[in-house]
């Protein structure tokens, strides 16, 4: 599959008018003034007036709006689309570079405008957007999104840092597995560790709850475990006082941790019993 399926591309903004109404259009004119894109030396003080902008801004809900929580794997660019920031703006370009297999080249990155081309000189695709009064983010003034260049595959644009933002939450739980193996593989050997801590610590108590699945097989649902050394250092050594806790566990399958503990003679906690359910109620407790 090309890679190129994956993102919109076209040609420019008079070539897209079939995606946007006649008002969006209009709207644009009011903002885009007589701005040379073809000539890097453009200058701010070429553009329309500030009432201009102002009257632009005051309309700005008939824009699309970028979306970095569901845009921002996948970019898709619009003619007068509205970017939060400069950062924000250049992160989906950045990504949709990478994601094209193309490399581009910012000919203009300040705070207020940012142009970017390919960096094949040969390629016409552009992008070419601008702050306007008034406003903090930037909005896509002109565009050419058809590259006519091939494919590079040492592609610069493509960090580490890019890399990071997008697969750390991947890379975290592939490092997790590798380090403490597959949670749900453990479950499987839980009878395994039950049998053990009955066989090798006499007088300890250790409960296993379940239930059936559609398929009639065991689900773990409870466990509960006081050993024997914690039932005599209670009796011989703590205080006849009694506390209960709980916190959440932050784990595939959820649930509870609850704990029963005591007060030593050197006054520091000492755990008494704790166990793992579902959830936190009375039933779970008893």
């Amino acid at each position: 599959m090309n890679v190129d399926q994956g993102v919109e591309e076209g040609g420019s903004a008079s070539h897209h008018t079939k995606f946007f109404s006649s008002r969006v259009h209009e709207q644009l004119e009011v903002v885009d003034g007589d701005i040379d894109l073809g000539s890097d030396n453009e200058d701010l003080r070429n553009d329309k007036s500030s009432s201009d902008d102002e009257r632009a801004g005051s309309r700005l809900d008939s824009f699309l709006k970028y979306n970095r929580k569901t845009d921002d794997r996948h970019p898709k660019f619009a003619l007068g689309m509205l970017f939060g920031s400069r950062e924000e703006l250049k992160s989906a370009i950045d990504t949709y570079s990478i994601k094209i297999v193309r490399e581009i080249r910012y000919v203009k990155n300040e705070k207020k405008r940012v142009r970017v081309v390919c960096k094949d000189k040969e390629c016409e695709w552009f992008i070419y957007a601008k702050q306007l009064s008034g406003e903090t983010g930037l909005q896509i003034r002109k565009w050419h999104l058809d590259h006519t260049c091939m494919h590079v595959y040492d592609n610069k644009t493509l960090k580490s840092s890019w890399l990071v933002r997008h697969y750390k939450k991947k890379a975290k739980a592939t490092a997790l597995k590798s380090i403490y193996g597959d949670e749900d593989k453990k479950f499987e050997r839980l009878w395994d560790y039950y049998i053990e801590v009955i066989e090798t610590n006499p007088g300890t108590s250790c409960y296993v709850k379940t239930i059936e699945n559609e398929e009639g097989a065991g689900i773990f649902q409870r466990w509960y475990m006081c050993c024997a050394s914690c039932k005599e250092g209670f009796r011989s050594g703590c205080i006849n006082i009694v506390g209960v806790d709980g916190c959440f566990l932050k784990t595939k399958r959820g649930g509870q941790l609850l704990v029963v503990v005591g007060i030593d003679s050197n006054k520091n906690i000492f755990l008494i019993a704790y166990g793992l359910v579902e959830v936190y109620n009375k039933n779970s407790w008893e």
